[in-house]
């Protein structure tokens, strides 16, 4: 069973601070790449924590292969998200808070990409400005890099 995701409000007495690498995919239309996250059935970031021993842009590619089954190439930082606003979460049922702080970078993919289905998604989709969900629907850590990298963003520090 898949632990579910709830955002806090408030750091509890033992959260930890944890590094995440996220990768917003892109091909040459300019169409990106989000997922419908299984955990909390909200749309976010192809991405997971850095693992010991990876680099972030290591670990940015490694998720986005395991999450979408695609090979991306990096082409670069959007930024880094660390300010604690939704990035407080804890998982249910087993009460673990992590605080997560995310380099968010962007990555090309080809064109005729095809993306996979992993265990931690309901839905692979690609969106544009226009067709973008609506911010409820969105994962609140997520919604910040997404307008972000749409505003044409680069090498933040938020």
């Amino acid at each position: 069973m898949m632990d579910r995701l709830c955002v806090v409000g408030e750091p509890g007495p033992g959260m930890i601070v944890r590094a995440g690498a996220a990768v917003i995919p892109v091909r040459p239309d300019g169409t990106f790449l989000l997922e419908l996250r299984k955990d909390c059935a909200l749309w976010g970031l192809v991405g997971g924590r850095v693992d010991p021993g990876e680099s972030v842009s290591v670990s940015a590619l490694r998720e986005c292969l395991e999450e979408t089954g695609l090979k991306a190439e990096i082409d670069y930082l959007l930024g880094v998200y660390s300010h604690p606003e939704g990035r407080m979460i804890r998982f249910e049922p087993s009460g673990d808070e992590r605080q997560i702080v995310d380099v968010v970078l962007v990555a090309r993919v080809s064109q005729n990409a095809k993306v996979c289905l992993s265990q931690e998604s309901v839905e692979l989709a690609w969106f544009d400005r226009q067709t973008l969900p609506p911010r409820e629907n969105f994962l609140q850590a997520a919604w910040e890099p997404v307008i972000d990298f749409l505003d044409g963003k680069r090498g933040l520090i938020r």
